[in-house]
């Protein structure tokens, strides 16, 4: 809900469209109806938060599918991976000695 700044209450019967937006909506359409096809789709995405953070996240759309093996929706989880991206670019940036510095 942070992610789109909003309450708990103003999340309720929104669309995906409405909720993420024109942009945001046409980059995530393929995997979106990827998974109404009944295909498990996963991807990593940057986004904006309202607060001008950029934030990372791994997402995955899972669907669902009825007794008569029909495709009725999909689960969406979102996963934060801001902190370790952040970590994986800390940790390969290149050492003193990866750069060729030599104490002398």
């Amino acid at each position: 809900m942070e992610w789109f700044g909003r309450s708990s209450e103003e999340m309720l019967g929104i669309s995906m469209q409405d909720l993420m937006g024109e942009a945001l909506f046409a980059k995530n359409e393929p995997y979106i109806r990827g998974a109404l096809a009944g295909e498990r789709q996963s991807f990593e995405r940057t986004l904006y938060k309202p607060s001008g953070e950029v934030g990372h996240t791994w997402a995955q759309y899972i669907p669902e599918i009825d007794t008569e093996n029909r495709v009725i929706g999909f689960y969406a989880l979102v996963t934060d991976v801001s902190r370790s991206r952040k970590l994986k670019s800390v940790s390969e940036r290149p050492t003193p000695t990866q750069c060729g510095a030599r104490r002398g």
